[in-house]
């Protein structure tokens, strides 16, 4: 065994003891030159940590990189705040193979990052911190997993429903650092993308007097698994879809693979004011898109999420997740979160919204721009 991987042992074996004396407690150092964010997975929770970028941006002059998974990537592209974005490979989304580990470890020594933040559950992305010999460590201490973490949020899921935008936050505030009394999602579309969208939105026969609203049915897949009952009916989309077509510009997004592409058809219904835009923008370029619309409807997704990051108002509809952690976070101006009743903390059926419920929030987020 090389002597890298030797050293890399022997911290390992320094980590145990650290769990097991117990978690630390201290602030971030003053003036921290090199601030490294261990976030792999996934869009909507990526998205979710932009708050704690902000916060670490404001609070120091640092070099800040992220350790993102390709799926997550476009999110964080053109975000001024960072100064790299660093391919997380095979990590991520409950996947930490052994070799994967170990080599990131040392591919994050040589990067000689001071400080981690890790706004991430999984002890094993604590563990590489550690590994990764980065002195300073503060991250979510869940179950008492959080191993040798200089500073640990405590989250204890089964006692709060706690919004998982304010728990990432809480691993600035056990850090020390002032954390904003209004924090927002952030998305900074790139100059190729927002040139993406107006060519598309240039391409398209629409009606300039008229609001743009897009409609994104899918969701639910990305590579921490599969939810399809994330995802309202498809026929009540085309339902609103046909309404709205009355009085706006109706855009129904999607990706590249044949779900998405089927999702999208039976929304338009062969209805050629209502544009299918399935495969025809990456993620980063969605953004750049939906900067540019009226109103976002979706579902719990990724993609909902981004919409809120873009500042553009947006209504999702949730059902088996909890609203309360993972809903819509934004201002009432903004976003509008609509759930089967009394399931606010998840276990609903997405059926259980109406059309007209749907409906009545869409007019009332439009209201005065038709």
């Amino acid at each position: 065994m090389s002597a890298g991987r030797d050293r890399l042992v022997d911290t390992a074996a320094a980590a145990m003891h650290l769990a097991l004396r117990g978690l630390g407690h201290g602030k971030l150092p003053p003036h921290p030159a090199r601030v490294l964010i261990i976030k792999p997975c996934c869009i909507g929770d990526v998205l979710f940590a932009t708050p704690l970028l902000a916060t670490i941006s404001a609070a120091t002059q640092a070099h800040i990189g992220w350790l993102v998974g390709r799926h997550s990537r476009a999110a964080l592209l053109g975000n001024p705040r960072l100064s790299a974005l660093l391919d997380a490979g095979e990590l991520g989304a409950s996947h930490y193979p052994f070799g994967a580990m170990m080599s990131m470890a040392l591919r994050l020594r040589r990067k000689q990052f001071t400080a981690a933040f890790i706004p991430d559950r999984s002890p094993a992305l604590a563990l590489l911190a550690l590994l990764a010999g980065i002195p300073y460590r503060a991250g979510l201490n869940s179950r008492n997993r959080g191993l040798g973490l200089s500073a640990a949020a405590e989250v204890d899921d089964r006692q709060s429903a706690k919004h998982e935008v304010e728990i990432y936050l809480d691993v600035a505030r056990a850090a020390g650092l002032p954390v904003s009394a209004d924090p927002r999602l952030e998305y900074h579309p790139t100059t190729e993308a927002q040139s993406a969208a107006d060519a598309l939105l240039l391409s398209l026969p629409l009606d300039r007097a008229r609001p743009t609203i897009t409609i994104h049915p899918g969701g639910g897949v990305n590579p921490g698994g599969q939810l399809p009952s994330k995802r309202w009916p498809v026929q009540h989309f085309a339902a609103i879809a046909a309404r709205l077509a009355e009085q706006a510009n109706v855009l129904v997004l999607g990706g590249a693979g044949d779900d998405d592409h089927q999702l999208a058809a039976t929304v338009q219904q062969g209805d050629t004011r209502i544009h299918n835009l399935a495969g025809r923008l990456d993620l980063a370029a969605t953004g750049a898109l939906l900067q540019r619309t009226a109103l976002h409807l979706g579902n719990d997704t990724g993609v909902s999420h981004l919409a809120v990051a873009c500042g553009c108002r947006t209504l999702a509809i949730f059902g088996p997740t909890s609203v309360l952690r993972y809903g819509l976070y934004g201002p009432p101006t903004q976003v509008r979160n609509l759930y089967p009743a009394s399931c606010e903390d998840g276990g609903g059926n997405t059926a259980a919204v109406t059309v007209t419920q749907v409906w009545e929030a869409v007019a009332a987020m439009v209201n005065g721009e038709w």
